[in-house]
């Protein structure tokens, strides 16, 4: 192992351990396809995930659905235009693109106060879960009061929730919408 590569943190000290890259794999799980000594680390900090998830929601190229619901931008300016401000506590800029690491926008979007209105509306369902999975990222990646049992929650919610979504990708035929058919074959390069 090489330790200049890697830094010490006050609650984050990977020099404690000496098997620290090393990881027992039970023998029954053929399912999970990892070496037992791992040569690389990588991690991305838990506010810069969340933005890339909101930006992707903000895309003027994405055009995303889960299953027969879409995933659309339009649903939060709908609640920014139709709703109280007391009930949602948004603005205009929470929706605005060139923001791109705008983190207080995250949280705001992914309010309680706002996932309680798109579930209301059946035309957000998508919107609605694609915000609950925003809401698990920030929930288990950087909330301090979060423990560590709803870390691993939320976490294995986010991905295995995004797995079966590509997976589903995966398996989707196209449409005859051109928008639709080049973005899907987009994802599936």
């Amino acid at each position: 192992m090489f330790p200049f590569f890697f830094a010490t943190l006050p609650n984050f000290n990977i020099f404690k351990y000496k098997d620290i890259f090393h990881i027992k794999i039970p023998k029954q799980w053929s399912w999970f396809f990892m070496e037992e000594q791992q040569i690389l680390f990588f991690m991305q900090d838990g506010i810069h995930i969340a933005t890339k998830f909101r930006n992707r929601l903000l895309s003027e190229t994405a055009h995303m659905k889960i299953g027969s619901y879409s995933i659309d931008i339009q649903d939060v300016f709908d609640l920014i235009d139709f709703e109280s401000k007391i009930e949602h506590n948004l603005i205009k800029c929470d929706a605005d693109p060139k923001d791109r690491q705008n983190f207080a926008s995250c949280l705001r979007i992914s309010s309680k106060d706002v996932l309680n209105l798109l579930e209301k509306n059946e035309k957000a369902t998508g919107t609605y879960v694609y915000l609950s999975l925003l809401r698990s990222i920030i929930a288990g990646f950087i909330e301090r009061s979060t423990t560590v049992e709803e870390r691993l929650f939320h976490v294995w919610t986010v991905v295995f929730t995004c797995r079966f979504w590509f997976s589903w990708i995966q398996y989707l035929e196209p449409e005859n919408d051109n928008n639709n058919s080049e973005t899907l074959s987009d994802l599936k390069k």
